[in-house]
């Protein structure tokens, strides 16, 4: 499905008028992967996954994903939902330093995809694991209404900790 949901729209319009390069949300392209510019932090959560593009792909094939990027054409934020089983999709996202800058506009939006996953693949969970370590995630994810569940030990390839976070509806 390519439709773009209404959120894309709303968004990129309440912004229009402050006449600076505003971030713009479309829907996710495969060639967008080549486009970002990863913080060191994602680079190190995907380093060791010779397939990570087509990890991502997948992701992209099985839920909802969009693309912030801006009017010069750099990439702040490639994220989404994927649907694992019935009922049950799992956040991700992979951003670059523009998101600190749009942090505002970026979280309406990804706050909006998770919304819409939620009724568009009529699901009553939605998961996202963060390193323990990375405080301003947990900060972020808690803003978005998820709360954290519980830590999974030696979770990735280095053997760190998560904490798994959800959100029900």
């Amino acid at each position: 499905d390519t439709a773009v949901p209404a959120y894309h729209s709303q968004y990129y319009r309440h912004y229009r008028y402050r006449r600076k390069l505003i971030p713009r949300v479309i829907p996710f392209e495969a060639r967008h992967l080549d486009m970002i510019r990863m913080r060191r932090f994602d680079i190190g959560s995907i380093e060791r996954m010779d397939n990570w593009r087509d990890v991502i792909r997948k992701q992209t094939e099985n839920g909802s994903s969009a693309t912030g990027i801006d009017d010069n054409g750099m990439v702040g934020v490639i994220g989404g939902v994927c649907v694992v089983r019935d009922g049950v999709g799992v956040a991700w996202a992979i951003t670059s330093d523009l998101i600190v800058k749009y942090k505002i506009y970026a979280h309406r939006v990804i706050r909006d995809v998770v919304n819409d996953s939620f009724e568009r693949f009529n699901l009553h969970r939605v998961e996202a694991s963060i390193i323990v370590d990375h405080t301003v995630s947990h900060r972020w994810v808690e803003r978005l209404g998820f709360k954290k569940e519980g830590l999974m030990r030696k979770f990735d390839h280095k053997q760190r900790d998560y904490y798994l976070y959800a959100r029900v509806k």
